[in-house]
């Protein structure tokens, strides 16, 4: 293994450069490295039309194949300030090495685990930010580098609650319910949200006062390897209020079981929810008559009904009674109300809430 050194006498932050040319090292204040199509008087230049980084002073180039920039110095203080391993940055451009992978969201598996797709770069490129601007490094899906302002993209649950987009400008934005990127871009044409992969390298931070630097912890929000095992299906749905009532007073059946689809009330896609009930019960007027409200989903096979109240009355005058359950339902989307031959009286019954649980696969 080859061994460089060098004593850097630089004071104030600095790149630190490989130089294959000598066997050694050397840098240059951060100041003085650019990229682009132009050299600097004094520096380092990274000639991005040629792929090739070279070095400057007074006009003349004094050097030549450098390697990328590999750290971050400070001379004044003697301290190690960053490495740069797989991606980093140059003047206006930041840079991800050749081989990179990462994982781009890719939707679900059949039973509701995450799924994603590996994307890889294909040589050491670059791609220009914007100054004082916070954004993703990613890798697009042939393989290059693009960045994109965290201000520019955003975070929803279901593919429903996208933004409506008002501007031209490049707009990215994570479904959770579909494990999905989407992007919309009027200016290319793109004039609905569309799928498209991210994957995401880095997180570049630029600041009025400081140079960029670039973070290597992946801050976007799925990066988990697809191993095809089964997940645990999500079940952190957020409680949404609702206030629908599905019957009023109603005779209590006693010869069939009543079915409600509830398919205008719970969202369209395929994982179970849990419904917050509210029902109430009363009785006949003759003494011994009672009413018991009983329902039921598909979610378990049928077998078992959950009581939300009953009551019986011992003089003849009607009795109430009210209460509450919480009881899932599948894709199906149907709530039963059970029969009984012997009840007498009137139900009514109201949903209150409801909450995704996953799939029950």
């Amino acid at each position: 293994m080859t061994e460089y050194k060098k004593i850097i006498t630089n004071k104030g932050l600095g790149f630190v450069f490989l130089e294959d040319d000598n066997l050694t090292i050397t840098s240059t204040k951060i100041s003085q490295a650019v990229a682009g199509s132009t050299a600097p008087t004094t520096g380092a230049w990274y000639d991005s039309d040629n792929n090739i980084i070279k070095y400057y002073s007074s006009g003349s180039m004094t050097l030549t194949g450098m390697s990328l920039p590999i750290a971050i110095i400070d001379r004044t203080n003697d301290t190690l300030n960053q490495i740069f391993n797989h991606c980093g940055w140059l003047g206006a451009s930041c840079f991800v090495l050749e081989g990179v992978k990462c994982l781009s969201p890719d939707g679900r598996n059949a039973d509701g685990s995450l799924k994603n797709k590996v994307i890889t770069t294909i040589n050491s490129i670059d791609a220009a930010f914007a100054a004082n601007t916070n954004g993703y490094m990613r890798i697009q899906p042939d393989g290059s580098v693009d960045t994109t302002s965290i201000s520019r993209t955003t975070t929803v649950e279901s593919f429903g609650n996208l933004p409506v987009i008002s501007d031209n400008t490049l707009n990215i934005a994570y479904v959770k319910e579909d494990n999905q990127y989407y992007y919309y871009w009027v200016t290319r044409g793109i004039t609905e949200w569309t799928p498209i992969d991210f994957g995401c390298v880095g997180f570049l931070i630029t600041d009025v006062d400081k140079k960029p630097t670039v973070e290597f912890n992946i801050r976007q929000p799925i990066s988990i390897m697809d191993t095809g095992n089964p997940m645990i299906p999500n079940i952190d749905g957020q409680w949404v209020n609702v206030n629908v009532q599905l019957v009023d007073n109603v005779t209590y059946p006693t010869t069939e079981d009543l079915t409600y689809d509830l398919s205008n009330i719970l969202p369209n896609d395929n994982n179970n929810y849990e419904i917050l009930l509210v029902g109430s019960v009363i009785t006949g007027s003759t003494s011994g008559d009672d009413v018991t409200l009983g329902v039921q989903s598909d979610i378990l096979n049928g077998h078992y009904s959950s009581c939300i109240c009953g009551a019986r009355t011992r003089t003849n005058s009607t009795v109430y009674s009210y209460g509450t359950v919480i009881l899932p339902i599948s894709t199906s989307r149907n709530l039963y109300v059970k029969h009984s031959s012997t009840y007498e009286g009137t139900f009514t019954l109201r949903i209150v809430g409801y909450r995704r649980i996953g799939t029950n696969n």
